[in-house]
């Protein structure tokens, strides 16, 4: 498809053309960059009204595709990397809470290094369950004796 050359026309239509306006060359360059680089060629695009019978061209301009071939016409990659930092991010801090109720997160220089209970020492009480220090004999939360 190469030395083909696209075209791509917008109308920007209503009264309140200040703002549309705006929103309409942005859309009309999005297309136009998803475009070249979709055919491998040129693409001219321009925007225009027709208000009052009468025909004024806003914008005008060519995309040559080797100077947008690695443009983000929508910035579609930022909102992805934005989403999956957002997303790794909360599947740490859930990690994080689930080793702090497991009791199984020990920081070693600045480390975070999973580590079982039996690893640390600490025994279950045979009453309660509770994971007590190895270091008590007796258990900590309703006081039996260690065996």
């Amino acid at each position: 498809m190469r030395g083909m050359l696209c075209v791509v026309e917008a109308k920007i239509m209503g009264t309140k053309a200040g703002g549309k306006r705006a929103k309409v060359e942005e859309q009309a360059r999005s297309y136009a960059t998803f475009l070249c680089q979709e055919t491998h060629s040129d693409v001219a695009a321009y925007c225009f009204d027709d208000q009052g019978g009468m025909i004024a061209l806003h914008c005008f301009g060519v995309l040559r595709y080797e100077d947008v071939k690695d443009d983000d016409p929508r910035g579609k990659d930022k909102v992805r990397r934005k989403k999956k930092k957002k997303k790794k991010r909360k599947e740490k801090e859930r990690e994080k809470e689930n080793d702090k109720k497991r009791g199984t997160a020990v920081r070693e220089g600045g480390k975070t290094k999973r580590v079982r209970r039996e690893e640390r020492g600490e025994w279950p009480c045979r009453q309660c369950t509770y994971q007590n220090p190895p270091s008590f004999l007796a258990c900590e939360v309703c006081g039996s004796v260690k065996k």
